[in-house]
């Protein structure tokens, strides 16, 4: 049972942690894109 627990507990970490690398890894891209529509305007 506590074993069970802390799979779970450890499964939705990796899935916290995946949806978090993701969501910034496109909040990145989307920096970058904008950055790059500045700098193309000087």
């Amino acid at each position: 049972m506590y074993v069970q627990v802390c799979k779970t507990i450890k499964l939705n970490y990796d899935l916290n942690a995946q949806f978090w690398l993701i969501h910034h890894a496109l909040n990145i891209k989307e920096i970058i894109l904008v950055l790059k529509k500045h700098i193309g305007n000087f």
